[in-house]
């Protein structure tokens, strides 16, 4: 649904348009203790590549992308 909802309002939405996610996600952090809110400043694409899943292939099966950080104005708000 968010890949809907960010390929589709921009297409009936005059001006700027600041998405938020909220929800759940998983941590290797065990600093961060269940319940805890996390605001995040940056994050990644990870994306699925068909073609490193065929047989002898070289590629990777996974592509990522570097950092992106998050706009300081929304991150900084909370």
């Amino acid at each position: 649904m968010t890949d809907f909802v960010m390929r589709e309002c921009p297409e009936v939405v005059d001006g700027q348009i600041c998405f938020i996610r909220l929800g759940t996600c998983g941590t290797p952090n065990k600093d961060v203790k269940l319940g805890t809110v996390v605001i995040q400043k940056d994050s990644i694409m990870i994306k699925r590549n068909p073609n490193g899943f065929r047989k002898n292939s070289k590629e990777k099966k996974y592509l990522v992308s570097d950092p992106v950080e998050a706009d300081p104005g929304v991150t900084n708000e909370v």
